[in-house]
């Protein structure tokens, strides 16, 4: 679970085996969160059973600090940025907040004029 420690992993860095990759984007939505693993979850779980204690015990040691995200096993970011999140639960928040306040759900951006 090198995305839950502080410390980066360098094995992550190396892409993944085709098996994994094939395997993660066939199984869809039903593969574990954590990067790399195969495994299956239940529906409306995020992890895998030889996942889900791992991510339990690690959010207890957490406490007070981990993300607000439902079952996240991050520590949350702070700040006025992030606040109670992640920094990846609160990058998205923050595009997801951006996109909803777009006119027409468009990206603020100049349009091109035809000239």
């Amino acid at each position: 679970m090198g995305a839950a420690t502080t410390i980066p992993d360098p094995d992550e860095a190396r892409p993944f085996p085709w098996w994994v990759r094939l395997s993660r984007r066939l199984n869809g939505e039903r593969v574990c969160a954590v990067p790399g693993c195969i495994g299956m979850t239940d529906p409306d779980e995020p992890y895998c059973a030889a996942h889900t204690d791992a991510v339990r015990v690690l959010r207890s040691r957490l406490g007070d600090r981990r993300c607000a995200a439902e079952g996240c096993p991050d520590p949350r970011e702070g700040g006025d940025v992030h606040g109670d999140l992640c920094r990846a639960h609160g990058d998205a928040a923050l595009l997801r907040d951006a996109f909803a306040r777009s006119s027409a759900g468009r990206w603020n951006v100049p349009s091109r004029s035809s000239s």
